[in-house]
């Protein structure tokens, strides 16, 4: 995945927030078809996140709380 600052934006509004793209972007509903492009992109951000190992903000910071 190419780094961009949109790309950047729309996979880190995916991995932490749950966004997905197209919705973010208005570029279509949560009740409609997600576009070949848009799940190859959310693909590619989820391999990202893995291959990085990287894991959302409110996983990292849920971890860190004491009880």
């Amino acid at each position: 995945m190419e780094e961009s600052d949109l790309a950047y934006f729309l996979h880190f509004a995916f991995q932490n927030l749950g966004l997905e793209p197209g919705v973010l972007m208005g570029l279509r509903t949560r009740n409609e078809k997600i576009p070949d492009g848009e799940r190859a992109f959310m693909l590619a951000s989820i391999r990202k996140a893995l291959l990085e190992a990287d894991t959302p903000v409110k996983v990292r910071n849920f971890g860190k709380q004491k009880g």
